[in-house]
């Protein structure tokens, strides 16, 4: 398999279309927002036994990761929210996938952490991926990239935060070395945008 050739890894409904030759066997994938659907995770284990970092608060999440019977050695699970700092956000409680930080609703206060604090716990990260509901702008706006993962999938939220342009966010990551590898518009509220650098 040519390093940067794409492939969809996943179901369907949860998959995310990545480079799979630029994650070597045994590497570390940060996989922000798990939802109902851990086969993103499951495909990387198996595929390349993968250690994933699986980062969600919600409550749903946490049950999919515990019924998972994902192999224990090779995932963490982050009942966290990430954000831009490690010192908690509203976050909301409705049992659906689209729960998050920008949610309608009753909201909780649950425990947040960052794009900076995980990077520095795993520094070697090969691929980043955040599907976060709307916190991904926020995010990427404030992380100093002093640690950069060689890919990077993201999806941009515009019915959750429709004020919020995603193409400066993707200038941002041209200026820090990182070349748009592929764009997919999932409907009117979604762009799927996968970034990926040179190791």
């Amino acid at each position: 398999m040519r390093s940067h050739e794409i492939s969809h890894v996943g179901s369907a409904y949860g998959g995310w279309d990545v480079a799979l030759g630029l994650i070597p066997s045994g590497a570390t994938v940060i996989s922000c927002g798990v939802g109902n659907d851990f086969s993103f995770s499951q495909l990387l284990i198996e595929q390349r036994n993968c250690f994933i970092v699986m980062v969600d608060p919600n409550s749903v999440a946490i049950a999919t990761v515990a019924a998972s019977g994902l192999p224990a050695s090779n995932y963490k699970h982050v009942m966290a929210a990430l954000w831009t700092n490690d010192h908690g956000v509203d976050f909301g409680a409705e049992l659906s996938n689209g729960a998050g930080i920008f949610s309608r609703g009753r909201m909780l206060h649950l425990g947040s952490i960052s794009l900076k604090s995980l990077l520095t716990e795993y520094p070697h990260t090969a691929l980043l991926k955040m599907d976060v509901e709307g916190a991904e702008y926020e995010v990427l706006e404030q992380y100093d990239f002093a640690i950069r993962p060689v890919q990077i999938a993201v999806g941009f939220h515009f019915k959750k935060r429709p004020e919020k342009n995603y193409d400066l966010i993707l200038d941002r990551m041209r200026s820090l070395g990182y070349t748009v590898r592929y764009k997919r518009q999932e409907d009117q509220s979604e762009m799927v945008v996968l970034l990926t650098r040179l190791p």
